[in-house]
Protein backbone atom coordinates (compact mmCIF):
# COMPACT_ATOMS: atom_id res chain seq x y z
CA UNK A 1 0.00 0.00 0.00
CA UNK A 2 1.91 2.93 -0.80
CA UNK A 3 2.14 6.21 1.26
CA UNK A 4 -0.86 8.51 -0.51
CA UNK A 5 -3.46 5.81 -0.11
CA UNK A 6 -2.33 4.75 3.34
CA UNK A 7 -2.42 8.62 4.30
CA UNK A 8 -6.23 8.95 2.57
CA UNK A 9 -6.81 5.92 4.32
CA UNK A 10 -6.18 7.76 7.63
CA UNK A 11 -8.24 10.69 6.54
CA UNK A 12 -10.75 9.04 5.79
CA UNK A 13 -11.33 7.37 9.10
CA UNK A 14 -10.28 10.32 10.82
CA UNK A 15 -13.29 11.90 9.27
CA UNK A 16 -15.75 9.10 10.02
CA UNK A 17 -14.84 9.35 13.56
CA UNK A 18 -15.07 13.00 13.81
CA UNK A 19 -18.16 13.42 12.02
CA UNK A 20 -19.92 9.90 14.02
CA UNK A 21 -19.13 11.32 17.72
CA UNK A 22 -21.24 14.18 17.89
CA UNK A 23 -22.21 15.60 20.86
CA UNK A 24 -20.69 13.39 24.07
CA UNK A 25 -22.87 12.17 26.79
CA UNK A 26 -21.38 14.81 29.19
CA UNK A 27 -21.87 17.91 26.83
CA UNK A 28 -25.85 16.31 27.01
CA UNK A 29 -26.00 16.85 30.51
CA UNK A 30 -24.32 20.07 30.18
CA UNK A 31 -27.05 21.00 27.96
CA UNK A 32 -29.83 19.16 30.05
CA UNK A 33 -28.90 21.29 33.10
CA UNK A 34 -28.67 24.69 31.53
CA UNK A 35 -32.08 24.71 29.40
CA UNK A 36 -33.44 23.82 32.93
CA UNK A 37 -31.52 26.62 34.88
CA UNK A 38 -33.00 28.85 31.67
CA UNK A 39 -36.70 27.40 32.08
CA UNK A 40 -36.50 28.65 35.71
CA UNK A 41 -35.44 31.88 35.24
CA UNK A 42 -38.04 32.33 32.82
CA UNK A 43 -41.46 30.97 34.60
CA UNK A 44 -41.24 32.68 37.59
CA UNK A 45 -44.94 33.44 37.10
CA UNK A 46 -46.17 29.70 37.51
CA UNK A 47 -43.51 28.84 39.63
CA UNK A 48 -44.87 31.42 42.17
CA UNK A 49 -48.58 30.28 41.46
CA UNK A 50 -48.08 27.17 42.33
CA UNK A 51 -46.06 27.67 45.43
CA UNK A 52 -48.78 29.95 46.87
CA UNK A 53 -51.64 26.88 46.45
CA UNK A 54 -48.68 24.54 47.88
CA UNK A 55 -48.62 27.31 50.71
CA UNK A 56 -52.10 28.14 50.96
CA UNK A 57 -53.81 24.65 51.20
CA UNK A 58 -51.89 23.56 54.15
CA UNK A 59 -52.19 27.11 56.31
CA UNK A 60 -56.25 28.26 57.00
CA UNK A 61 -56.82 31.29 56.75
CA UNK A 62 -53.74 32.11 54.12
CA UNK A 63 -55.93 31.77 51.01
CA UNK A 64 -56.78 35.46 52.26
CA UNK A 65 -53.25 36.70 51.70
CA UNK A 66 -51.92 34.67 48.80
CA UNK A 67 -50.78 38.34 46.59
CA UNK A 68 -48.97 39.12 49.91
CA UNK A 69 -47.57 35.46 50.02
CA UNK A 70 -46.91 36.02 46.52
CA UNK A 71 -44.61 39.32 46.78
CA UNK A 72 -42.88 37.71 49.38
CA UNK A 73 -41.63 34.77 47.75
CA UNK A 74 -41.19 36.33 44.20
CA UNK A 75 -37.49 37.86 45.67
CA UNK A 76 -37.09 34.75 47.76
CA UNK A 77 -36.77 31.75 45.18
CA UNK A 78 -33.80 29.60 45.17
CA UNK A 79 -33.33 26.41 43.20
CA UNK A 80 -31.53 23.41 43.20
CA UNK A 81 -30.87 20.72 40.07
CA UNK A 82 -30.46 16.74 40.06
CA UNK A 83 -28.51 15.71 38.08
CA UNK A 84 -29.75 15.31 33.97
CA UNK A 85 -30.79 11.72 33.56
CA UNK A 86 -31.00 10.36 30.25
CA UNK A 87 -34.62 9.25 29.02
CA UNK A 88 -33.77 9.21 25.22
CA UNK A 89 -31.48 9.73 23.07
CA UNK A 90 -32.04 13.65 22.83
CA UNK A 91 -34.14 13.46 25.93
CA UNK A 92 -32.80 14.32 29.86
CA UNK A 93 -35.40 14.57 33.09
CA UNK A 94 -33.92 17.19 35.56
CA UNK A 95 -35.57 18.17 38.80
CA UNK A 96 -35.47 21.68 39.81
CA UNK A 97 -36.47 22.44 43.34
CA UNK A 98 -37.67 25.66 44.42
CA UNK A 99 -37.01 26.68 47.45
CA UNK A 100 -38.59 29.54 49.55
CA UNK A 101 -40.42 31.47 52.58
CA UNK A 102 -42.91 33.37 53.33
CA UNK A 103 -44.38 35.04 56.31
CA UNK A 104 -47.74 35.51 57.43
CA UNK A 105 -49.89 37.67 59.91
CA UNK A 106 -53.08 36.15 60.74
CA UNK A 107 -56.05 37.22 63.24
CA UNK A 108 -55.99 34.71 66.33
CA UNK A 109 -53.05 33.09 64.99
CA UNK A 110 -50.56 35.91 65.01
CA UNK A 111 -47.62 35.82 62.83
CA UNK A 112 -46.02 32.40 61.10
CA UNK A 113 -43.11 31.78 58.92
CA UNK A 114 -43.46 28.73 56.73
CA UNK A 115 -40.49 27.39 54.34
CA UNK A 116 -41.67 25.71 51.21
CA UNK A 117 -39.68 23.31 49.18
CA UNK A 118 -41.55 21.83 45.53
CA UNK A 119 -39.38 19.74 43.36
CA UNK A 120 -40.14 20.80 39.43
CA UNK A 121 -39.79 17.79 37.22
CA UNK A 122 -38.32 19.28 33.70
CA UNK A 123 -38.25 17.40 30.63
CA UNK A 124 -35.33 18.78 27.96
CA UNK A 125 -35.25 18.39 24.58
CA UNK A 126 -31.39 18.61 24.04
CA UNK A 127 -31.62 19.07 20.27
CA UNK A 128 -33.23 22.28 20.82
CA UNK A 129 -32.15 23.58 24.22
CA UNK A 130 -35.73 23.75 25.80
CA UNK A 131 -37.74 22.17 28.28
CA UNK A 132 -40.69 20.68 26.47
CA UNK A 133 -42.68 19.24 29.57
CA UNK A 134 -42.82 20.16 33.14
CA UNK A 135 -44.96 19.26 36.08
CA UNK A 136 -44.86 20.12 40.15
CA UNK A 137 -43.78 16.69 41.97
CA UNK A 138 -46.74 17.96 44.82
CA UNK A 139 -45.74 14.13 47.06
CA UNK A 140 -42.55 15.31 47.17
CA UNK A 141 -43.38 18.66 48.06
CA UNK A 142 -42.93 20.26 51.28
CA UNK A 143 -44.56 23.35 54.02
CA UNK A 144 -43.25 24.08 57.45
CA UNK A 145 -43.27 26.49 59.96
CA UNK A 146 -39.89 27.70 61.05
CA UNK A 147 -38.82 29.77 63.73
CA UNK A 148 -38.44 33.27 63.50
CA UNK A 149 -35.01 34.57 63.22
CA UNK A 150 -34.88 37.22 65.80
Amino acid sequence: MGLSKTFALLTCLLLVSVLGCGDSEAEKEALALNSARSWTEGNTEPVIGEIVTLVTSGVPGASLLSGVIAEQIAGLLSWEYSEPVKTTDDSYRVTATVLTRASIDLPLVGSKTYEARLPFDLQVDVNTGSVTKWSPNLTSATVGEIEASP
